[in-house]
């Protein structure tokens, strides 16, 4: 895909949302004076200190990235720890503007550029008139 194209879309109100993807940034440009909901990231750090510390557990069989996929989808276990979560100060998790769209730290941009190659957000910035996402690079074609 070529470095700096410009893609128009509407949310559901209506609203028109400019894509700029120059290189490896693509910014997202709007009416976002409706509101942006902004989701922080979870520091899972010291819930899994507390974990592997934890005499009621005897396995503590997890590595960190396990613990953290176990949080994510098990409800009794993510109470289990959840007062020793804490927010990654200034890290986006993802962001929801007033009529959309949703974007989030691992979606796939592809499909505003209507293209079929990856185009994996790794990183969301919020600036004064923009939204920008970085992109995981050398991500290859869709399957």
């Amino acid at each position: 895909m070529e470095d700096n194209i410009v893609i128009e879309r509407r949310n559901r109100y209506n609203d028109l949302i400019r894509f700029e993807k120059q290189g490896n940034v693509v910014y997202m440009k709007g009416h976002f004076d409706k509101g942006i909901g902004v989701t922080i990231a979870n520091d899972y750090d010291t819930a899994y200190i507390v974990y592997m510390t934890d005499d009621k557990n005897p396995e503590k069989d997890l590595t960190y990235d396990m613990f953290v996929r176990k949080m994510e989808v098990e409800h009794d276990f993510f109470w289990k720890y959840a007062k020793h979560v804490r927010s990654k100060e200034g890290v986006i998790a993802a962001i929801d503007p007033s009529g959309g769209p949703y974007v989030a730290v691992g979606s796939n941009l592809a499909y505003y550029f209507q293209c079929e190659d990856n185009l994996i957000v790794n990183k969301i910035e919020l600036h004064d008139t923009e939204i920008a996402f970085t992109l995981e690079e050398n991500k290859g074609v869709l399957e």
